[in-house]
Parts: structure tokens; C-alpha cells; sequence
């Protein structure tokens, strides 16, 4: 069965990225008055921990979106690499159930391991940054917080199954609505007096939310419910365990990669916190989660295109796979750098109106939005190769972030050069070989040059909107 992504699947991509991405934006001007900076930078490190934590998944995500992906466009098997052939029009339900079956076991493994991980390391390091905080604040935050991490990866197969089938609007209603249930405990707390602990209570349910509604569109999509009953009291044990071997043999290589990624996004928050200091720490924090939010605004398109650019890629139409992912590189340049000029020109203004205790330099906003523009380029190339269920850059993602880290702890630990020198290290390395590299081979795979693609992707956004435009005149 194909996989039909419509417009109104893009606009409710784009509702629900905006409350996936933006629920700390809006909550930010009630904890930027409502949380003073010490607690606000423990708050960011918290985060960084549980970015950390979720890695556990060791690519599972992606990994289960492309799977599932295989199984609902007609895929006979899953291959340990490369795509196998698709065949006929209907869904391989038998093996879409295995694919969910063995995710959902998996998923509750590694959740398992990642609460223990929180729980001993993660609060040695954070008892360690928040000693000049009271230990009944930190302590029932992180407790809430972890439980909050542990629901997060054992219920993400759930979202991610329903985009994997093309479900797309149904996955980000189900967003859309646990947000807004995070967004309203989240001010009632702040209004309460009760700062970080009502933040990470409020991340808590907003999870048991998540899973309850994507759980019920996934079975209420198209004849799921019924084909359900056909197949899932047949999977066998040993198909599963066959399945897994498959899934994990790029899962572990993804997962590395997510590492990485960790590693260079990341872990300037963590090591700021531990040696320059959490007022530093916050206001690092604030930056990296608005470019964070603008990175993920930008490639709403692609990433709610995903399911369709797999499929196409997979059949071997090369012709409509440069059409799309032009398209898609397209509007991910123009709305970052859109989206970031309004940051820099009205976004800081506001957080100085509120008054806020954490300053957000100019600098560091133009600064920090040039090398995450860079590195969310390649990212998406990257992730245009994984379609074929490729995972070739491994090696050059781990060194990168080996790199990276050793370059910010000698900056850190030997030098006073603050925190633009960790983030120099972070951009240096990267342009040596990712920013370039992945583009490049994505590039010649499509026989094509990026002002190529540039083109491309213009005149395929004007014929959009054309399209739109049309319509609309023909409605009337």
C-alpha cells in the first residue's frame, strides 16, 4: 500500500511539531520569571541528562519507522540492510505486527535499563551540579523527571508506528493534545510555587496521554483492528527474535550515531554545568532550545514526508525522489533562516521585555544558528541514505564527537575562554567533514549539483503553491 501524505497531514505536522517543539517556548517567559537561574540551568542539565538516557533507544526510532514503513508498502521481509523489494498493494500485515510486537519488547527493556541508569549515575552527577540547591527540590524533580524519561521511550513505538503507516495527522493530534495537558499542570504548578517539580510532574502525565491516544488511532486506522486479531496471536518467539537480529543490525549503528549527536548538540550543556557553572549553563540552555525548536520547525516538512520519500526512494524512482527531497531541503534553508532572523531581531527584544534572570546574547543566538543551520543540512542528507536502510557514517560521526568532546573538555578544564570556545570546537570539527561530506554523496547518488537542487526545489515549491492557489479559485 502506498503512502499518502496530503496537505492537511503537513499542516497538522506542523500544529504538532509546534507543540512538541515550542511547549518549553511557551512555558519560557512563566519559568524565566518563575525559576531563578541556578534552578533554571539544573533544569536544562536535566534535560541534557534525559537526552542522554532516551540515546538508549539505540535507534529504534528511526530504525521502527522505516520498518514499518517496508511492511505497510508490501515489503515481503526485512532485510539486515538494503530495502527488499515491494510487492503488490496491500499491506504485509503479518509482518507489520512482528515489527510492532518486537519493538514493544525491546522498548520496555531498554526503558528499564535507562530508569536504573537515571537513578544511580544520573543522580550521582546531578547531586553533584545541584549542590547549592535544596535536596528535597532537585531530589523529587529528578525522581518525577526519570519516571517521565521511562514512559517516553517505552511508549514512543506507538508514534512512531503511526507515522511509519502514514498516519501522520493521527500521530500529531496525539502530540498536539499531551502537550497542552504538559502546558496547562506546567503553569498551574509554576503559579503554585512549586518550579522544577511541577515541570517534571507535568512531563509525567503528559506521557501516560501520549501513549493512551496513539495508542487508540493506530488500531482505529484504516482495518488495523481487525487484521489485528488475525495476526498478532500467531507471531511466533523465534520469528521475533529473528526479526530483532535484523532490526538491530542498523539500530546499533543508528544508535551510535544518535551518540554522536548527543555528544556534539549536547554536551556543552553538561560540561558547562560541571566547570563553568549553571548561571552559564542557562543561558546556554535557553539558546540551544530555541535554535533546537527552530532546527525542528524547519524540517517539519521533511520529516512529515518521511514515509513517502522511503517509499519512493525504495521503488527507484529517481526523478520524483530528487523532485522531493529538493522540496524538502528547500523549505528546511528558507524557514531556518526565516525563523531565525525573527529570533535575533524580535525574539531576544521579548525576553528582555519579560525581564527575565537569564540573559540571551545576540552573539551567541547568530552564533550557535550558523553551525546547527550546517549541521541540520547534513543531518537531513544523512538521514535521505538511512531510506535504504543504509547506515554508512558511522565511523565519521563517532570521531567527530570524540573530537568534539576531548577539544571541549581541554577548553574547559585548562583554559578560561568560557563558553564560545566550546562552542567553536563543536563548529571547527564539524565543517572538517560532516557538513560537507553526506550532502555530497547524497548529491552524486541524484546526479545532480546543489544549485541544481536549489532550482529544483523552488520551482517544485512554486508549483505548489500553484496548485493551492488554483484549488482554492476552483472552489469559488
Amino acid at each position: 500500500m502506498a503512502v499518502n501524505i496530503g496537505k492537511k497531514d503537513v499542516i497538522w505536522s506542523y500544529l504538532g511539531y509546534f507543540f512538541n517543539l515550542c511547549t518549553n517556548i511557551i512555558l519560557m517567559p512563566f519559568i524565566l520569571r518563575a525559576v531563578e537561574g541556578n534552578e533554571l540551568g539544573l533544569w536544562y542539565t536535566f534535560l541534557s541528562v534525559g537526552t542522554l538516557v532516551n540515546l538508549l533507544d539505540f535507534g529504534f526510532s528511526p530504525t521502527l519507522v522505516r520498518n514499518v514503513t517496508y511492511a505497510w508498502c508490501g515489503a515481503k521481509e526485512i532485510k539486515k540492510e538494503g530495502a527488499s523489494d515491494l510487492q503488490g498493494n496491500e499491506p504485509n500485515y503479518a509482518l507489520f505486527f512482528n515489527v510492532l510486537q518486537a519493538c514493544k519488547y525491546v522498548s520496555m527493556l531498554i526503558a528499564g535499563i535507562a530508569l536504573i541508569c537515571m537513578l544511580t549515575v544520573g543522580s550521582a552527577y546531578i547531586g553533584y551540579v545541584a549542590r547549592e540547591i535544596p535536596f528535597r527540590v532537585y531530589a523529587t524533580a529528578w525522581l518525577f523527571f526519570s519516571a517521565a524519561v521511562f514512559l517516553n521511550i517505552f511508549y514512543n513505538y506507538w508514534t512512531t508506528s503511526l507515522k511509519g503507516i502514514g498516519a501522520v495527522k493521527q500521530s500529531q493530534i496525539a502530540v498536539i493534545i499531551s502537550k497542552i495537558v504538559q502546558i496547562v499542570i506546567s503553569l498551574f504548578g509554576l503559579y503554585s510555587g512549586y518550579g522544577i517539580i511541577a515541570l517534571a510532574v507535568a512531563y509525567l502525565l503528559s506521557e501516560f496521554i501520549m501513549r493512551f491516544i496513539a495508542k487508540r488511532f493506530l488500531f482505529h486506522y484504516e482495518n488495523i483492528a481487525e487484521q489485528r486479531k488475525k495476526y498478532v496471536a500467531k507471531i511466533q518467539l523465534n520469528e521475533l527474535r529473528s526479526l530483532l537480529l535484523k532490526i538491530w543490525y542498523n539500530a546499533k549503528k543508528t544508535g551510535l550515531v544518535s551518540l554522536g549527536a548527543f555528544v556534539i548538540t549536547q554536551g556543552n550543556t553538561m560540561i558547562c554545568s560541571a566547570f563553568i557553572g549553571l548561571e552559564a549553563t542557562a543561558s546556554y540552555g535557553i539558546c540551544l532550545q530555541l535554535i533546537t525548536v527552530v532546527r525542528g520547525v524547519s524540517q517539519i516538512f521533511f520529516d512529515a514526508n518521511q514515509p513517502k520519500m522511503i517509499n519512493t526512494k525504495v521503488s527507484g524512482n529517481i526523478e520524483k525522489s530528487k523532485k522531493e527531497l529538493s522540496l524538502a531541503m528547500v523549505i528546511y534553508w528558507g524557514v531556518f533562516i526565516l525563523v531565525i532572523t525573527v529570533l535575533a531581531t524580535i525574539g531576544i527584544p521579548l525576553v528582555h521585555l519579560i525581564r527575565s534572570n537569564t540573559p540571551l546574547p545576540l552573539f551567541m543566538v547568530l552564533f550557535m544558528g550558523s553551525y546547527l543551520f550546517l549541521e541540520g543540512t547534513h543531518g537531513l542528507f544523512a538521514s535521505y541514505i538511512t531510506f535504504s536502510n543504509e547506515v554508512p557514517y558511522v565511523k565519521s560521526s563517532i570521531v567527530s564527537a570524540f573530537f568534539i568532546l576531548v577539544g571541549q573538555l581541554f577548553v574547559a578544564i585548562f583554559t578560561d575562554w568560557g563558553i564560545y570556545a566550546l562552542m567553536a570546537v563543536q563548529a571547527v570539527v564539524q565543517l572538517c567533514y560532516n557538513n560537507w561530506h553526506w550532502p555530497m554523496i547524497v548529491l552524486k547518488e541524484l546526479h545532480m549539483n546543489l544549485w541544481e537542487m536549489i532550482y529544483l526545489g523552488i520551482s517544485e515549491l512554486l508549483r505548489h503553491v500553484k496548485n493551492i492557489l488554483n484549488a482554492k479559485l476552483s472552489a469559488k
